[in-house]
């Protein structure tokens, strides 16, 4: 797995996994504790990851780009 993005909030990085695996793409979120502590919308201490499979990246842009359309 590689780290695909980071998030500032666990909301944002879990509406993205979750139409990843819609998609059939396996994801797997990891968060610094301080998230939840510090909830700073500025703040770099806590950064929520999103990790996907290597061979999956292209797609997983893809998808995300189109979210938005």
């Amino acid at each position: 797995m590689v780290l695909f993005k980071d998030y500032r909030t666990e909301a944002e990085a879990y509406i993205d996994k979750g139409l990843l695996e819609d998609n059939g793409i396996n994801c797997v979120i990891m968060e610094n504790a301080l998230t939840s502590i510090y909830p700073a919308p500025d703040s770099t201490m806590g950064r929520v990851s999103l990790y996907i499979e290597d061979d999956k990246v292209e797609e997983a842009c893809r998808l995300l780009s189109e979210k938005c359309l």
